[in-house]
C-alpha cells in the first residue's frame, strides 16, 4: 500500500480528547483511556496492519496479538538522505525502486513519530499529574516511556484485579454462546476475559482462548462439518486466535446467510399458501430456528 503523509496536527484532530480520569485511577478507567486511544489509532491504516493501524504502539504485545498474529515493530529511521550501498551496481529501474522504497519508509517513519507525539499529548492530558511517576523534585511525568509503557505503568500502579474478579473472569470463559447472537459476541466475551487476565499479569495461554471458543461453538451442535474443516486446516498447537476469528467469522456468516434464506423461503411458502386458498396455521408459530 502507498503511504499517505500525516502531520502532527492531522493526528491531533482525529485523536481529540481522551476521557479524563477525575478520581483515583482503577483498572476500568485506565482501560477506558486505552481503548479510546486504540479506537483512534485504528483510524490510520499502516503498512504493518490495515486493521489495527497504530494500535501496536499503545497495546501490550499479548493484547495486540489477540487481533494481529504478527507482532508490532516500530518503523526504523531509514536515514536522512537516500544512498546506494558502496561498490554495488544497480540498473536505473533498481535505483528508482530503491529510492521509492526509501521515500515510503521515510513517510512511514515520520507518520509514526507524529502519531506518537499527538497520542502522547492526548494521554498526558487525560491523566492528572499526581498519578504520573516522579521525574525529579516537583516534576511528574512519563519521561521517556513509550505509549505502551505508560499504560503498563498505570496498570501496575493502579490497575489491580482482585482474586474474586479473576475467578469471575475464569467462569465467564465457560458461558454458553447463543448462535442467534453474532459470533462476534462470543469473541468479545473471550477477549474481555483475556484482556483483564493480561492486565492482572496472569495471562491465559493462546490455546486456552481457542479451546473456550471451540467448546462454545461445539455446544450449539450446528457447526460439526465446519469444526472438522477448522481442525484440518489448523492442527492443534499451531493455532492463533486472530486466525481462529477469521475462520469462524466466515463460517458464521455463511450459516447466518443460509438461515435467513431458509427463513425467507418458509415465510414466502406460507404466504403463497394463504393467497392460493391453501390451509395454513394463521395462529402462527414464528419460530424459524433450525432445531
Amino acid at each position: 500500500m502507498s503511504v499517505q503523509a500525516y502531520s502532527y496536527d492531522d493526528f491531533k484532530s482525529v485523536i481529540g480528547k481522551l476521557p479524563a480520569i477525575n478520581t483515583r485511577p482503577d483498572v476500568h478507567s485506565i482501560r477506558g483511556i486505552q481503548m479510546h486511544a486504540v479506537t483512534r489509532a485504528m483510524k490510520f491504516p499502516t503498512t504493518q496492519s490495515a486493521l489495527m493501524g497504530y494500535a501496536g504502539l499503545i497495546l501490550q504485545p499479548d493484547i495486540y496479538r489477540l487481533s494481529e498474529p504478527i507482532p508490532w515493530q516500530e518503523t526504523p529511521d531509514p536515514g536522512r538522505n537516500f544512498e546506494l550501498p558502496p561498490n554495488a551496481f544497480f540498473t536505473n529501474t533498481e535505483i528508482s525502486n530503491r529510492k521509492h522504497r526509501f521515500e515510503q519508509d521515510k513517510l512511514e517513519r515520520n507518520n509514526q513519530e507524529n502519531f506518537k507525539r499527538a497520542m502522547r499529548d492526548a494521554i498526558d492530558g487525560a491523566i492528572p499529574d499526581e498519578y504520573k511517576p516522579g521525574q525529579g523534585v516537583g516534576v511528574r511525568g512519563f519521561g521517556t516511556m513509550t505509549l505502551a509503557e505508560i499504560f503498563e505503568y498505570m496498570y501496575r500502579q493502579y490497575g489491580v484485579v482482585s482474586p474474586i474478579e479473576l475467578q469471575k473472569l475464569s467462569r465467564q470463559l465457560d458461558q454458553p454462546w447463543n448462535p442467534n447472537n453474532p459470533i462476534e459476541s462470543l469473541f468479545k466475551n473471550i477477549e474481555d476475559v483475556a484482556l483483564f487476565a493480561i492486565i492482572a499479569s496472569k495471562p491465559f495461554q493462546n490455546h486456552s482462548l481457542i479451546t473456550a471458543g471451540k467448546c462454545a461453538i461445539m455446544a450449539t451442535n450446528l457447526f460439526k462439518e465446519e469444526m472438522r474443516e477448522y481442525n484440518r486446516q489448523n492442527p492443534e498447537g499451531d493455532e492463533e486466535w486472530p486466525v481462529f476469528k477469521i475462520f469462524w467469522k466466515e463460517a458464521y456468516t455463511s450459516y447466518d446467510r443460509d438461515r435467513q434464506t431458509m427463513s425467507s423461503a418458509g415465510y414466502n411458502s406460507a404466504s403463497n399458501a394463504v393467497n392460493t386458498g391453501g390451509g395454513t396455521n394463521t395462529g402462527g408459530n414464528d419460530d424459524d430456528s433450525l432445531s
